[in-house]
């Protein structure tokens, strides 16, 4: 038999190649992740921006409005001191925004202003007829002079604050609706709760609903919106009526009649008066009520208590008046009004109208301690507080609409609800200034 040869196979061992495609997998997968990485990053980084480019347009459009605001009272004020014709341009600038108010005479009596305020890409504009001795603008809820707003508890503010000093809730917390200013490089805002936005060189122990605009510090501080460092200081404001539409109020009153005496001037029932100057203290209470049909010029001191009653007359309609405390042999310690007791003031029935209680006190703007107005126990009404030089002191239920004073204390549950009527308040007949007949925003 034929042998069969068998050939035996030699296979070489196995070589174990590494696979690749798992490799690539990876690749793949890092790939993606960074792609999906770079589109979080990029997508984060326009919202940001967006975020950013969104607040800046409101910090701008806020600085754009109260520019414009400015740019309006400043043209009012040089009316009223003929520094300027009635048809012109008037510019105004202010942290580097520029407001330009336009002139324009309609009558002896009356002009057309128009003021346009650019920040930015922000353009804000306002508009109002101004009239002699027509009325007069209050923005804002509160406004202060120098001497600042101080809160000693359980006060509130619906609307807004303007301060060219401090405004601080001390150790308690004050709580105000709208938007703060403390204006100017010492603008300082502390322990207040604040509805709005905030905007001062330094914040602290605040909680803040809107944006915070701030130059330098912010301190213990809860934010709800944006933060704005580096933020502009805002302008000192110049307070609403001017010395000169005061002046000229007090003369259409001494033009009307002069009352000597018997002093204190304290009638007992329902007395109706008007463009009158009295040469006495003034004190009502009980059922005494005095009904206001022009401005009153008190030269010495107001006191309403115990049920007294102050009130435009309703044939006046939307005019508020004025009653001035202004003892001009003494403004250091007398011009002073108080109001305690169940007091009440009223303005004619009709929205829009308002007692204006003036005092000319400058105690505390020379740095005493005399308050010009002082209104007290459950004191209440349609009233506005008016003070330029001095302090305003509101303590125990008291509830009124407006307070612009050189320096504002409230505590004890004091009470400011402001109203869009106090945006252009008229008063009847009164001569002699520039004042704000009408007012809108028209941008």
């Amino acid at each position: 038999m034929k042998k069969e040869h068998q050939h035996l196979r030699h296979d070489k061992p196995k070589q174990n190649h590494p696979r690749t495609d798992g490799g690539f997998a990876l690749l793949l997968v890092v790939f993606f992740f960074l792609a999906f990485f770079t589109a979080v990053v990029i997508g984060f980084s326009g919202v940001l921006g967006s975020r950013a480019q969104n607040t800046r347009e409101n910090m701008d459009s806020d600085q754009a409005f109260y520019t414009a605001q400015s740019g309006m009272e400043d043209a009012l004020y040089r009316l009223d001191h003929s520094d300027i014709p009635d048809q012109d341009t008037e510019v105004l600038s202010l942290n580097g925004t520029v407001a330009t108010t336009t002139v324009q005479s309609i009558s002896a009596t009356e002009v057309g202003l128009l003021s346009s305020a650019l920040a930015g890409d922000a353009v804000r504009k306002v508009s109002a007829d101004g009239t002699v001795g027509a009325g007069t603008s209050f923005g804002s809820g509160a406004q202060a002079g120098e001497g600042g707003i101080y809160i000693k508890g359980g006060a509130t503010i619906t609307g807004n604050v303007y301060s060219n000093g401090l405004v601080t809730g001390g150790g308690y917390r004050l709580s105000i609706s709208g938007d703060v200013v403390s204006a100017g490089p010492e603008g300082s805002v502390s322990h207040v709760d604040a509805g709005g936005n905030v905007y001062a060189h330094s914040i602290d122990n605040s909680n803040i609903s809107g944006d915070a605009f701030y130059s330098q510090n912010l301190t213990n501080v809860l934010v709800y919106g944006a933060k704005h460092p580096d933020s502009p200081d805002q302008p000192l404001a110049t307070m609403p009526i001017s010395d000169a539409t005061i002046d000229g109020w007090e003369q259409e009153a001494e033009s009307g009649s002069v009352y000597n005496g018997p002093c204190p001037y304290s009638p007992t029932s329902t007395t109706t008066i008007g463009n009158i100057k009295i040469n006495c203290n003034v004190s009502l209470a009980g059922s005494a009520v005095l009904v206001l049909t022009g401005p009153v010029w008190v030269n010495g001191n107001i006191s309403v208590g115990g049920g007294g009653e102050i009130k435009v007359d309703p044939s006046l309609g939307t005019a508020s008046v004025p009653i001035i405390a202004d003892d001009t042999s003494n403004p250091g310690s007398d011009g002073t009004i108080n109001a305690s007791g169940g007091a009440k003031i009223y303005g004619s029935g009709t929205e829009g109208s308002y007692v204006i209680f003036v005092s000319q006190n400058q105690s505390g703007e020379d740095g005493g301690s005399v308050n010009a107005i002082n209104i007290s126990g459950g004191a209440l009404g349609g009233v506005v507080l008016y003070a330029p030089h001095g302090n305003i002191s509101l303590s125990g239920g008291v509830s009124v609409h407006e307070i612009t004073g050189y320096s504002i204390v409230m505590s004890g549950g004091a009470d400011l609800v402001y109203e869009d009527g106090l945006k252009s308040i008229t008063f009847p007949g009164a001569q002699g200034s520039w004042g704000i007949s009408s007012w809108k925003e028209v941008e």
